[in-house]
């Protein structure tokens, strides 16, 4: 991510300021991602690599998460079974945790990453990046387990 803004040791990002460096990035500038920043603080990238998988970011006080929604809970076949599947899966997605979320009054199976606030940008898109290939490989357990 050359020419992309850091901050200085001991600081940390705030949502404006690391939507800002993310969008003036290398990723952005090669078409592999595009970022928008929301009014509530909330940053969207898209990874384009990742056939246009959103990836919502967030900054709270020293600490980055980046988060991708899955299938509903009640979409997934003996719920129970897969997340006791997923549970054991998660030491094979790096840096992924797996977790469920309300979204619109309807559980969600999410995966996650937290991150340091005061990350580099380099450290914060090999996050999001990571976290992308991994929501793939998660959405392919799912559907793979729905199967049978």
């Amino acid at each position: 991510m050359q020419g992309a803004p850091d901050v200085d040791k001991g600081q940390y990002w705030d949502a404006a300021g690391l939507a800002v460096a993310l969008a003036g990035g290398a990723e952005v500038a090669a078409g592999q991602m595009s970022v928008s920043f929301r009014d509530e603080g909330v940053i969207e990238i898209t990874l384009h690599d990742c056939g246009d998988l959103p990836v919502i970011v967030g900054v709270e006080g020293k600490e980055i998460q980046a988060s991708v929604l899955l299938d509903p809970v009640d979409s997934v076949r003996d719920a129970p079974a897969f997340q006791n599947r997923l549970l054991r899966a998660n030491k094979l997605l790096p840096l992924s945790t797996f977790g469920i979320t309300e979204v619109g009054g309807k559980s969600h199976y999410e995966i996650f990453g937290q991150l340091s606030g005061g990350s580099q940008i380099e450290e914060i898109v090999e996050e999001v990046e990571t976290l992308g290939r991994n929501a793939l490989e998660a959405a392919e357990m799912i559907q793979s387990w729905n199967k049978g």
